[in-house]
């Protein structure tokens, strides 16, 4: 899987180059603890990935996290944070980035 930035928008395509999401929002939701670190779990469109985050809360795990991604993060960043291992850990060291740890319960 891989995103690309075309006309404003993300696009995630799989590994035969097929389209499988168009957003205009990209949203990574992922957890952080002393046991496993800061471990990826779910990315793409906003609504998915906070709906994603409610339910961890509802669940009562509070370790959950939400990180909004804007149009200027590169693309080969994004395409990292989503396929090594770590590498989300190390990209939230190094950039200034709007993380939501807190989620409100419709």
């Amino acid at each position: 899987m891989k995103y690309s930035l075309e006309q404003g928008s993300w696009y995630l395509y799989d590994e035969r180059g097929n389209l499988v999401l168009k957003t205009d929002e990209l949203t990574i939701g992922y957890t952080e603890d002393d046991c496993f670190g800061t471990v990826l779990h779910k990315h793409g469109q906003k609504d998915y990935v906070l709906r994603w985050a409610q339910q961890m809360t509802q669940a009562g795990l509070d370790d959950a996290h939400v990180l909004f991604l804007t149009k200027d993060t590169p693309v080969e960043e994004v395409n990292k944070i989503i396929s090594t291992t770590g590498y989300l850990a190390s990209f939230i060291q190094r950039h200034t980035v709007e993380i939501n740890p807190t989620f409100q319960i419709a």
